[in-house]
């Protein structure tokens, strides 16, 4: 009988323990994760974008600068597209795209049959265009990434 209560006793003392040790261990890593970044300065993304189509004279172009930009703030979502930042350092940032989207080619054109990446890196003082695979109407971005 002591024999049996005692390996109930010690059972829950281990149970108890392992959930402790778990619990310490999810926290440092989702705290390592989600940390954010040391960087010295100010991090500034620009977003331009322009939605078109084929029967629009003219595309209507709106700029909006994004101020000590964090992981996971959302810099673009207009219901169809949507463009979170997953990583920011004083060399770059990578943005995770919900799809849709590619980069554009030097020459302004998009290849319709790529799957177009998940994420999208720009270099600090640098800036990329991105737009949507589309040929009747879409939206283009062009989005800068600098220390403030």
């Amino acid at each position: 009988m002591i024999n049996g209560t005692f390996k109930k006793i010690a059972i829950v003392i281990i149970t108890v323990i392992s959930i402790f040790t778990t619990a310490i261990l999810f926290d440092s890593i989702v705290g390592y994760f989600s940390k954010s970044a040391n960087i010295d300065g100010t991090p500034v993304i620009t977003v331009s974008r322009y939605y078109w189509s084929d029967v629009q004279a003219e595309p209507n172009e709106v700029t909006t600068e994004y101020v000590d930009v964090k992981k996971g703030d959302v810099i673009f979502d207009d219901g169809y597209y949507k463009l979170t930042v997953k990583r920011i350092s004083e060399d770059d940032v990578i943005l995770s795209s919900s799809g849709g989207l590619i980069e554009k080619n030097p020459d302004g054109t998009i290849n319709l049959n790529d799957e177009g990446p998940k994420n999208f890196t720009i270099a600090s003082d640098n800036e990329m265009h991105i737009a949507s695979q589309s040929m009747d109407g879409g939206v283009v971005l062009t989005i800068s990434y600098h220390i403030g």
